[in-house]
This record gives structure tokens, C-alpha cells and sequence, in this order.
């Protein structure tokens, strides 16, 4: 399921992770593309992919990926998908 993230003041990168995180593998949530916020997001893709790794959720290797990010130039989004 693709949800649209409107940025105000109940905004929070953790918080996209975590509505994420309670749905589905398969589920994408784009965001208004600003490269600060690209930037954190993409940081806290590797926070999650990383404790994962560590759980035994996903395999060891690089490539084993939970949340994958990803910037559409089309659109100016920035788009987070949960591949597991």
C-alpha cells in the first residue's frame, strides 16, 4: 500500500519508520523531497537495517535489506519501502 506523508507539525522521520513498521512487507510511504530530510531518512533506513541484522531478521550481508530508500526525481519524493 502506497501512503502519502503530509509534512507538520506531528511530522517525525521515526515515526514514518515506525507506521511502517506496523504494516506490511511491500508497503511505500513517499515524502516531499527536501535533501535534509532525504538525508535523515536514509540515516534512519541504516539504523533499521542494521538492528535487523543484528535480530536476525534479515541475513548478514549487505544486500539484506529491511527498508530501502529511494529519491524519484519525477515527483520530488523520497520515497521508503519495506521489503521485509
Amino acid at each position: 500500500m502506497i501512503t502519502e506523508v503530509k509534512i507538520d507539525e506531528k511530522y517525525s522521520t521515526v515515526g514514518v519508520f515506525d507506521m511502517l513498521e506496523s504494516g506490511n512487507p511491500g508497503d511505500v510511504a513517499k515524502v516531499p523531497y527536501e535533501e535534509s530530510r532525504h538525508t535523515g531518512i536514509k540515516q534512519e533506513s541504516q539504523r533499521r537495517n542494521m538492528k535487523a541484522r543484528l535480530l536476525g531478521e534479515i541475513g548478514e550481508g549487505r544486500k539484506c535489506l529491511k527498508y530501502k530508500v529511494y529519491a524519484a526525481g519525477n515527483d520530488d519524493t523520497t520515497m521508503i519501502f519495506r521489503l521485509v
